[in-house]
């Protein structure tokens, strides 16, 4: 969401507003993922590219409006954050890069982040942030760069993560199906359920019902928390 659109986009490289349909940029290669926030009172995106771009997009009147490209990453961005003033974002290339907000300036890039493709970010506020990867581990990263990295029971290729508003539970779903919840204060897995035999392709946190909703690419949705 950005304002009153949603911002979508995909193999075409379109950034389009999904409520209704309009194109509103249209980029070199296509787009994997995306990220909004407020920066000197106005609402900003920032979507992900496959050529390691990330398109800052500005909510103007009537839609958003390409701002610049960031320098996210050398390889296909697969997922972008936001947390405090910090911007994070996650390559296929297994690298990590963060960028200054308030700035947009580059604060570092991690080569060897993950030991396999990182496939997803999430922000869980105050500058901190986890990322998942195909070597089948969680990461929750300080806001000095430093990684805590944790062994999940997942069997699969991670695909996604989401976290709780404030931050303390963190979602993970893989491609044979499989959601786990882990709790940053009790630093345990607290859930581990295969909802479905076919992938999870997204998820995110329902604040109002407080629990995960996990899309697979069975076409359906599954509720876990």
């Amino acid at each position: 969401p950005l304002g009153g659109l949603v911002l979508s986009g995909g193999q075409l490289g379109k950034v389009f507003d999904a409520l209704t349909g309009r194109e509103l940029y249209q980029h070199r290669s296509p787009l994997n993922c995306a990220a909004a926030f407020e920066r000197d009172g106005e609402s900003y995106a920032v979507v992900g590219a496959y050529t390691g771009e990330g398109l800052l997009m500005k909510l103007a009147e009537g839609g958003a409006e390409h701002v610049t490209d960031l320098e996210l990453n050398v390889n296909a961005v697969k997922g972008v954050a936001v947390s405090g003033d910090l911007l994070f974002s996650v390559a296929a290339d297994s690298s990590a890069t963060w960028y200054r907000i308030s700035t947009l300036e580059k604060v570092a890039t991690v080569e060897d982040a993950h030991d396999k493709i990182a496939n997803g970010c999430a922000g869980l506020g105050d500058g901190w942030f986890a990322s998942i990867s195909r070597d089948l581990k969680l990461r929750v990263w300080d806001p000095d760069r430093h990684a805590e990295t944790i062994p999940t029971p997942h069997t699969h290729s991670i695909k996604c993560i989401a976290a709780s508003d404030d931050g303390r539970t963190i979602a993970t779903g893989s491609y044979n199906g499989r959601v786990a919840l882990y709790d940053r204060v009790e630093r345990r897995w607290t859930e581990n359920q295969r909802p479905t035999t076919a992938g999870i392709s997204s998820l995110t946190y329902d604040a109002q019902r407080k629990l995960f909703v996990a899309g697979s690419y069975d076409g359906q949705i599954y509720t876990v928390g």
